[in-house]
């Protein structure tokens, strides 16, 4: 009696679980994260809504991208009369009285008959345009989301900055430059690495996330710093390099920390925002550190040797 025998292929693919590692547990915590380092922590599906702590509503309400601004696109000149008052003048132009203040550098509220007065078409602050800077860099320094500052000024995609320039960033408030030192430690380890101080309050500037998976740390962190290039979290630091990105092994505020190893999804990486530096700690928000969806505050070393380094949108 003859046999036939068929050959059966068998092709493994690579799974990618939803929780986002292997070493996750039902609720997509990892199995084996340092819940020491957690000061707070939060579900950000239940918890986080359209107000900031500063009484500023979020930028994804209060500035859409189909929000119509046609009633008042361009910046205003107004000469003060004898009737006007700072307060009229906010319910004239319907705008918060501080956008009024740091456009014209009005001390004490006081303004008198013949100034004439700047009036943005929108809440927020008139910007000069330094060396250096980016919509990128410039949106990220104050909080607010790149296609914001392009669609408030009518600029295209793209649209390369000029020193001088005014431009308008909506919703947000003057940055303040705080003189900063960097100051070096020696880790147990016998390495050398440099920090600087200061802290950084992240909002939710990209609501979607970039188009990252929702609940992940990679969606967490694209939420509030202009991530424009993918890949996973553990790929980040070289993926900004590749985008001309500033990167840096010198811990500071503002930054976008990456993790690789142990304690921090050894298949997919982890990445998060630095939140505040203090010499050889440093305080950061991430998600999807101990569950999906899950929000920590957690304060490290600097001397952690699981950090891959600091990316600078």
């Amino acid at each position: 009696m003859n046999r036939f025998f068929v050959p059966l292929a068998i092709i493994s693919l690579p799974i990618y679980p939803a929780s986002g590692s292997f070493l996750y547990n039902k609720t997509g915590g990892q199995l084996n994260y340092d819940s020491s380092t957690i000061i707070s922590s939060y579900d950000a599906q239940e918890n986080e809504s359209g107000l900031q702590e500063d009484g500023f509503m979020d930028l994804a309400i209060a500035v859409e991208e189909n929000r119509d601004w046609s009633d008042r696109e361009e910046i205003e000149y107004y000469v003060v009369q004898e009737w006007d008052s700072l307060n009229s003048l906010v319910e004239d132009f319907q705008l918060q009285k501080n956008t009024l203040i740091w456009a014209n550098g009005i001390v004490k509220e006081k303004i008198k008959i013949g100034d004439e007065l700047t009036i943005l078409p929108m809440n927020g602050i008139l910007y000069t345009v330094k060396k250096s800077d980016s919509i990128s860099r410039v949106a990220d320094l104050h909080e607010i989301a790149a296609w914001a500052v392009l669609k408030a000024n009518n600029l295209p995609q793209g649209y390369e900055l000029k020193i001088g320039e005014k431009i308008i960033l909506p919703w947000a408030k003057p940055y303040v430059t705080i003189a900063s030192t960097q100051k070096n430690f020696r880790g147990p380890d016998g390495v050398v690495r440099g920090s600087i101080n200061g802290k950084f309050t992240p909002k939710i500037v990209n609501p979607g996330g970039r188009g990252f998976v929702p609940g992940h740390c990679t969606f967490f962190v694209a939420q509030r710093l202009d991530i424009t290039w993918r890949g996973h979290a553990k790929s980040w630091y070289q993926n900004a390099i590749n985008q001309g990105k500033a990167v840096w092994q010198v811990a500071k505020p503002w930054a976008a920390i990456v993790w690789r190893g142990p304690g921090y999804n050894v298949t997919y990486g982890h990445v998060g925002v630095v939140i505040e530096v203090q010499d050889e700690h440093i305080i950061v928000q991430d998600m999807n550190y101990a569950g999906l969806w899950v929000v920590t505050t957690r304060k490290e070393s600097i001397h952690n040797s699981r950090i891959v380094g600091y990316v600078y949108p």
